[in-house]
């Protein structure tokens, strides 16, 4: 959710039509956290807003792949002993 938008395809920004060829501009893919933060207060509220800030503080990518990593490594273990 913090770190990943390669799953999302870009969005558009804006279109126009010239003769008769469209064009359209996207923008760059984005993080459902930076989606989330770039709503409208409509839709989410602040103080969701202020605690999902305040927990991607506390997070370190490289220590969560590492994390990711090692269960990886174990579950791949426990699956190549009962075969």
């Amino acid at each position: 959710m913090f770190f990943d938008d390669k799953n999302k395809a870009p969005y558009l920004v804006s279109e126009k039509m010239s003769r008769s060829v469209f064009w359209r501009k996207t923008g760059n893919p984005r993080t459902p956290f930076q989606r989330v933060m770039e709503s409208e207060s409509t839709h989410v509220e602040e103080s969701i807003k202020r605690k999902l800030a305040r927990q991607l503080e506390g997070l370190n990518p490289f220590v969560l792949r590492k994390a990711i990593d090692t269960r990886i490594r174990k579950v791949s273990a426990v699956n190549t002993i009962r075969r």
